[in-house]
């Protein structure tokens, strides 16, 4: 069986309409981070 990364659930959330951190920055920095490890971003999940 071939070698498989582990993968990653991405979950990103932006509480208040107040915030600084942008969605798409989350999700990119997390993206990222999962890399790092050798992790597969899979499913990605914004809640709003």
């Amino acid at each position: 069986m071939e070698n498989q990364k582990p993968k990653a659930v991405i979950y990103a959330r932006c509480s208040t309409d107040e915030s600084r951190q942008d969605v798409e920055v989350q999700l990119k920095e997390l993206r990222r981070y999962a890399e790092a490890y050798g992790w597969q971003p899979g499913s990605v999940y914004v809640m709003v």
